[in-house]
């Protein structure tokens, strides 16, 4: 069976001092918004409203897919593929605006590159065991358990090949690294994983025009962005979403 410590891939580049207190300094906003939000506490509170409806499943679009060990359905309460409403439309509408602006850019070159999702809801228990992870970049109060938050990686896409899907990476990210997270992936993600790298170069104007557009709504403050390892092979995009105050209310 695949315990919970075999799920936290190792990170790319080291965490530093500076990296956790730039992430509580920009993640004052979402937790002043999520100060009342439930949190779940076990992977079985999460299914639970995920069965009552209270989150939905995020699955593959046209703009973004979700990564190996979240599309595994037998991963579903180990690794939960779920988001809020609110979040998953704003998701949406970031995927979109990326979209949109990619085509204005380059026409229809890049018509078949998606967003890699990396990290969706998830318990309490969980996010406990990414604190004892030094390589890691957790906030000391996380929103990812509420599930109004969501991560997507701002240094590689997906580009579709055929029926199949291969990772366009940033050149600089380290091999060695890649391919021992691949080995553990593939056995989480089963015939849901991957092929490792795409021959195709990676153009950085892919990934920087999902961070413009996510500036965009964090500047009308409709989400809270945190750009974790800015300018790296690691780069990764933290957005927490406002909660339904109404639905928080009534839970």
């Amino acid at each position: 069976m695949t315990q919970k410590a075999d799920l936290i891939q190792k990170s790319l580049i080291d965490v530093s001092a500076s990296d956790l207190e730039q992430v509580e300094i920009d993640g004052q906003r979402e937790r002043n918004w999520h100060k009342q939000s439930k949190r779940y506490q076990t992977d079985q509170d999460i299914q639970d409203a995920f069965n009552e409806k209270r989150l939905l499943k995020v699955g593959v679009t046209t703009n973004y897919r979700p990564i190996t060990r979240l599309l595994n359905p037998a991963n579903n309460l180990k690794y939960p593929p779920y988001l809020k409403n609110e979040a998953l439309k704003i998701l949406n509408e970031l995927a979109h605006n990326w979209r949109k602006k990619l085509t204005e850019k380059f026409s229809s070159k890049y018509n078949d590159v998606l967003l890699p999702l990396t990290f969706l809801t998830c318990s309490e228990d969980y996010r406990q065991e990414l604190l004892k992870d030094s390589t890691k970049i957790v906030g000391k109060e996380g929103t990812h358990t509420t599930g109004y938050t969501f991560d997507i990686d701002a240094s590689s896409y997906y580009k579709k090949d055929g029926e199949s899907f291969a990772s366009v990476a940033d050149p600089r990210r380290a091999q060695k690294i890649i391919s021992n997270n691949t080995k553990n992936l593939t056995k989480i993600g089963g015939e849901f994983m991957h092929t490792q790298q795409a021959s195709e170069a990676y153009n950085p104007e892919v990934t920087q025009t999902l961070i413009d557009c996510a500036k965009e709504l964090h500047k009308a403050q409709k989400i809270n962005l945190i750009v974790e390892y800015p300018g790296t092979q690691n780069c990764c995009l933290h957005i927490s979403v406002k909660p339904n105050s109404e639905a928080e209310s009534e839970r």
